[in-house]
């Protein structure tokens, strides 16, 4: 068995903590009222924090948007260096009223438009068209493959892709996207494949596109960082990008296995941190609990290694 460390990767983390009340028996009624109104007003003072959460970013319609010098200035840094993506959803080219189009290109789409690994590889575009409808592919006749018959009517539009995509290749890249993010108080969302449902695309952010950081290097006897006099153990370093059935075949190579999900083109991080269940789930745990260390991108830009001995509530949240 195989455990693996996971490297460029960005998350967001929050943190709850209980109270436990003591209460009388003859007090029971009087307290359950307490509790009840307590919790009125805290899931009141959610519901305003959260509807005023939703309004502090900067979104596309709003003054403080970035222009389109300052996006070109962020794809000419040295950090990006041409990597910023102007997302054009991937159907556009079905529909004559888009300056793209071109039906043999959309014949294409159309024959791939039901294969997860058109949709990966893709720095926007998602496999399920229930999570966007903007731009579906549609037939000459205007009625698209879900049935709509009036979609060629009813045009393309980016619905809710990310505007701009940075395709980040190493970790540089994904430090300057959360920096540009954070300087210009923009949302930010994270995507490999896109089999994470709504998290892979949202409206008006901006988008860091992992799926090419594919780096694997795997270890015979690794001892995560800070870890002094613990048991080195047989472990792989996969990058963000490393999907199931690139993890498998690599480590086939080294007669080893890796806990992973059944669908090859789902990526290991995404899967993993989300708790991930998996065929050898049975004898080896879950993917999240084979995770001994990860290199992460925090949110304010800057590079944090994780494991059981530093960084503890960071990696324990992961």
């Amino acid at each position: 068995m195989c455990c693996y460390h996971i490297d460029g990767y960005i998350k967001e983390t929050f943190f709850s903590s209980d109270r436990e009340t003591k209460v009388t028996t003859q007090r029971i009624s009087a307290c359950h009222a307490l509790i009840l109104q307590l919790l009125l007003a805290l899931s009141t003072l959610a519901a305003d924090a959260l509807a005023a959460s939703l309004h502090c970013k900067c979104t596309p319609n709003d003054p403080c948007w970035p222009s389109a010098s300052d996006w070109n200035s962020l794809n000419h840094t040295p950090a990006v260096s041409g990597r910023l993506i102007s997302t054009v959803p991937v159907a556009s080219v079905c529909y004559p009223s888009q300056t793209d189009y071109d039906e043999e290109a959309c014949n294409a789409v159309r024959g791939n438009w039901t294969s997860w690994p058109f949709h990966s590889s893709n720095s926007a575009s998602t496999g399920n068209p229930a999570w966007d409808r903007a731009c579906t592919p549609i037939y000459p006749n205007g009625t698209s493959l879900t049935g709509n018959p009036n979609a060629g009517e009813e045009g393309c539009s980016i619905g809710n892709y990310p505007p701009y995509v940075v395709n980040a290749t190493e970790t540089a890249h994904v430090q300057a996207a959360v920096r540009f993010a954070r300087k210009w108080n923009l949302r930010l969302n994270v995507k490999n494949t896109g089999h994470s449902k709504g998290r892979s695309i949202a409206s008006g952010n901006l988008s860091i596109w992992t799926h090419h950081m594919k780096d694997f290097q795997f270890h015979e006897k690794f001892q995560p960082a800070s870890c002094h006099g613990e048991e080195a153990i047989m472990a792989a370093t996969v990058g963000a990008g490393t999907h199931d059935g690139e993890l498998y075949a690599a480590m086939a190579e080294h007669d080893a296995l890796a806990v992973g999900g059944e669908n090859t083109d789902v990526g290991v991080v995404g899967w993993a941190t989300g708790g991930g269940h998996g065929l050898a789930t049975g004898e080896y745990g879950m993917g999240a609990d084979n995770i001994i260390e990860v290199t992460v991108v925090t949110l304010d830009g800057n590079i944090v290694t994780a494991n059981a001995c530093q960084n503890e509530d960071l990696f324990w949240a992961i």
